[in-house]
């Protein structure tokens, strides 16, 4: 991403009270940014509603589906993260 897609972001979610940027005690030129406690129950909130939608998806596979998906997307995500052949 770009530095300025990145501060934007950043801007739009400090504007929202979900994060805080901090001065870097190690470098002066660069800004920290953490989690607020809104931060924090905004990120919890949605990785609750994700994983619901995920089990109620995956609720209409056995158990040995699953596992065989699970396994098939294993394999594409290792041709994924290889670098494209020259």
């Amino acid at each position: 991403m770009a530095p300025a897609s990145i501060t934007a972001r950043v801007d739009a979610l400090a504007r929202r009270g979900f994060v805080r940027r901090i001065p870097s005690t190690v470098d002066r030129r660069r800004v920290d940014v953490e989690l607020t406690e809104a931060g924090h129950a905004a990120w919890h909130g949605a990785m609750e509603i994700q994983g619901a939608e995920e089990r109620r998806l995956l609720g209409a596979l056995t158990a040995t589906e699953r596992r065989q998906l699970s396994d098939l997307l294993r394999q594409v995500l290792l041709v994924a993260e290889q670098p494209p052949a020259d």
